[in-house]
């Protein structure tokens, strides 16, 4: 909260505008947390997040297949949502994901998600994961495309 003052009024309580300090992974974040915390059924615009981000396709079912101890099926399948999602994992706690994606996650069957918080007991299995995770994603590295993005954005720009 900041203190306000206007010629001689009383001093007043505002809330600040905190999003105009974050840049947009931490807004992003902030809203995978704060969509965590929610609880009811999943509305349509949220299902079509999850269909977009968490579904698994033949290439993420393949690799989900060889995945051996029933914790890492849905560590590994959230962290990819996530990875898709957002750009970036969550290093410290791969499974912050909103309780809605981990049901989602779980549809599929051979992914039970009350084996999920096994999935931190060895935190390099997640560090591992990701790894196997962006080699399957294939993102294109922003140093391969930033003169592309300058010369748009010079354009607009005058």
């Amino acid at each position: 909260m900041e203190e306000v003052v206007e010629d001689d009024e009383p001093f007043q309580q505002v809330a600040a505008e905190p999003v105009d300090l974050l840049d947009g992974q931490q807004v992003a974040l902030t809203d995978v947390r704060q969509r965590s915390e929610q609880v009811g059924p999943v509305s349509g615009g949220e299902l079509d997040e999850l269909e977009r981000f968490f579904r698994l396709d033949a290439k993420a079912l393949q690799a989900l297949a060889g995945k051996r101890r029933p914790a890492t099926k849905p560590g590994w399948a959230a962290q990819r949502g996530t990875g898709r999602m957002l750009g970036t994992f969550l290093a410290e706690d791969p499974l912050d994901v909103p309780g809605q994606a981990l049901e989602f996650i779980a549809e599929r069957p051979g992914i039970d998600p009350a084996c999920a918080p096994e999935y931190l007991t060895r935190p390099k299995t997640a560090y591992e994961h990701a790894w196997e995770i962006r080699d399957l994603l294939e993102p294109a590295e922003f140093s391969n495309r930033e003169q592309k993005v300058r010369d748009y954005l010079a354009a607009r720009v005058w």
